[in-house]
This record gives structure tokens, sequence and C-alpha cells, in this order.
């Protein structure tokens, strides 16, 4: 009964469905349309994408990035469409976790895991990590205005195994984890522009002062976490690799750098395959202290 009703209420992704059927080669076509009508018809956010550029790479060939990049986004759209149908030996073709010799000691030694993500590579094949390790694997997520479409991707996220955390109930879940006996592994994107009310940390990133969440840090130090930061790089066209690297510092502040620190070097590695299109530095330091003493 229960496979039925969630087939039924399946039915209403046909369209994404029907989308996701299609081959790789012919689904890389209409990334190639998509994009052309993103950048060239539509300018799709264009003036936000070239202030972004402009402020974190002065004086490149930033027109050159901003095409790639509109390519790039295309991609991520439909490849994270085709999770819904890919076969679980195709997509363990496409991706590569090149640190699981990390990930199984940490299992061995009953170690939870938070990995400190950001919107670089194709993050949302992230969701294919209960295929390549022991853990069991939540993906906090900030849930989406459209009921529709928050539904959708918790569908397409849910398919492998990963468990999906609204992240108002992040910190009972984390703090829950301590006491289970199989270690979990946490995924939060930490790369979103924060809000007012939120704690963050102020640092030097890409050529400009920058706020970033410090929220993950401070759960990870309360709940005994262990923080890995994760580069996914795009080693050709529907071929990723997952890099894990240990954050070993103590303090919020220095966890926060140290994320920055290794995010900006994975932007100046790949400029292409961040997320451009959002207002990365909307707020501002001098908005902060205003806020601060209105409150």
């Amino acid at each position: 009964m229960k496979r039925l009703s969630t087939n039924l209420s399946n039915l209403k992704f046909t369209p994404f469905y029907l989308v996701s059927a299609l081959p790789f080669t012919i689904m890389y076509r209409l990334s190639d349309a998509m994009a052309f009508m993103l950048y060239h018809v539509f300018k799709y956010r264009r003036k936000v994408v070239s202030q972004n550029l402009d402020k974190a790479f002065i004086g490149q060939d930033n027109e050159k990035i901003a095409r790639s990049y509109y390519r790039h986004m295309c991609d991520i759209f439909f490849e994270t469409i085709k999770c819904l149908t890919v076969s679980r030996r195709r997509i363990l073709s496409k991706i590569d976790l090149t640190d699981a010799d990390l990930l199984d000691e940490m299992y061995k030694n009953g170690k939870n895991i938070i990995i400190y993500a950001a919107h670089q590579g194709n993050w949302e094949w992230l969701v294919t990590l209960p295929l390549l390790t022991k853990y069991k694997v939540n993906a906090v997520y900030q849930p989406l205005s459209s009921p529709y479409f928050d539904s959708l991707l918790k569908t397409i996220r849910s398919r492998f195994g990963v468990n999906c955390i609204p992240s108002n109930k992040a910190h009972r879940s984390i703090a829950k984890s301590r006491y289970n006996k199989q270690p979990e592994i946490f995924i939060i994107i930490g790369d979103q522009c924060p809000r007012p009310k939120s704690t963050y940390h102020w640092t030097q990133f890409l050529n400009q002062e920058t706020a970033f969440y410090s929220g993950s840090a401070r759960l990870a130090l309360k709940f005994d976490q262990t923080i890995l930061y994760s580069f996914i790089e795009k080693v050709k066209r529907g071929k990723y690799s997952i890099h894990l690297q240990k954050i070993e510092e103590q303090t919020i502040e220095d966890i926060s750098e140290s994320y920055s620190n290794y995010l900006e070097k994975s932007i100046v590695q790949s400029p292409s395959t961040w997320l451009w299109s959002h207002r990365r530095w909307k707020l501002k330091r001098e908005d902060n202290k205003a806020f601060s003493q209105a409150g």
C-alpha cells in the first residue's frame, strides 16, 4: 500500500521522469540549447553573474568564464533530473570518491561527520554517497517555497538512500546522532549568503569581505562531529570526483576561515563550476552594524 501511494505521488513528476529517461548524450544537447537561450536570449541573471565575476577575478576574461558557467549550470539541472531514473551502476561510473579510505577509517572508529559542502561542481550528486560508503547519509536543506519543487528535490535526493532534513531540524538530528549505533554523515551547504539574524564569520574571500555561516562549525564542536570539506572536481562533462579534506581547527572562527580558504582554492582551480548567479555579496559589514545597533 505504501509503495502504491509513493508511485501515485510520483505521477505528478511525470514530465521530469520523461526527461530523465533520455540518454545522457541527448540531455547534454538539451543542456547546450538551454545554456544558449539563457545566456544570449533571456540573459538570465547576466548582470549578477558579471558583477560577481568582476569582483572575484579582476582583470581576467570573465565573459569566457560566464559562458562556461551557464553551460555548467544547465548540465547540473539535467544531471540532477537524471537521478530520478539512472541506474546505480551507471551513476557509479560517473562519480568517484577519491578519499573512500578516509571514510572507511572514520566509520570503523565510530566518527560522525559533517561534510561542509558548497554550490560547486555538481553538489547534487553528493546524493550518491550512500552508494559509496557504509555511513548513514543525511542532507540538511532549506525547504523551497514551492511545495511541488520541494517535493521533487526530496524525491531526487532520497532515491539512493539520503535522508533529507529541513534546516530547522538539523540541530536536533545532529545531537541525536551521538547516541545512534550507526555513524552518520550530515551534508551541509555552507556558501549561501547569510541572513542578518544568523550567526556568521567575516573573512577576506575572493578579493572582498564576505560573511560565512558559522552555525555548522558551532554544531560540529558542540556535538563532537568531524568536519570534512568536499571539493567536487569536474573531470569532464558528466564525470566528477569527490575530494574530501579534513578540517582540523578547533574554534568556530578557525573552522570558518579554513572552509572559506578551501572553497576559494576550489573556485580558483575551477572558476566556472561555482554558482555565480546568486547575489553572493549582498550582505555588507556596515549593514550588519546597522542591524545590530537597531536590535
